[in-house]
């Protein structure tokens, strides 16, 4: 199943950010209401090799 149409936005919007080197990171608050920011882990389709798949992940990849 694919990604909602929030999370889809967010992944973008921080996918730009890093791919450009704006110096801005999207953070996103949790249940505590701490502020996490969001990283995004850019992988090969394993059934598309000329697609790339999008995921959160909390390693900072900067």
């Amino acid at each position: 199943m694919g990604k909602s149409k929030n999370e889809s936005f967010e992944l973008a919007t921080a996918y730009i950010l890093k791919k450009y080197n704006s110096g801005v990171c999207l953070s996103k608050r949790d249940a505590n209401g701490d502020f996490k920011p969001i990283f995004i882990e850019e992988q090969r389709d394993p059934n598309n090799s000329k697609k790339k798949i999008y995921n959160r992940t909390e390693n900072c990849n900067f």
